[in-house]
């Protein structure tokens, strides 16, 4: 895999890798997938089907009737389920 930066960013890498005793390439690897790894981390997960189980559960029982007040009240505008 080839990856493209900035002569900065370049130089700054090859002066932390000097730093911690490792070779560049090295070093950008450790880099790349600690940041990915956060990335991941950070990034809401889509819910599977069974962690919705149970989610409309309760009250009087009238779902259909009332379908427009739970999905108001359950899913996010923004993010859907994935809250």
């Amino acid at each position: 895999m080839n990856v493209n930066i900035s002569e900065k960013i370049e130089s700054k890498l090859k002066d932390l890798a000097i730093r911690n005793g490792k070779a560049v390439e090295d070093f950008a690897g450790v880099l790349l997938e600690e940041k990915t790894e956060e990335i991941i981390k950070t990034q809401p997960r889509k819910k599977k089907l069974s962690d919705l189980a149970g989610l409309f559960y309760g009250g009087d029982g009238k779902t259909s009737e009332n379908a427009a007040e739970i999905l108001m009240s359950e899913i996010d505008k923004t993010s859907g389920f994935g809250r």
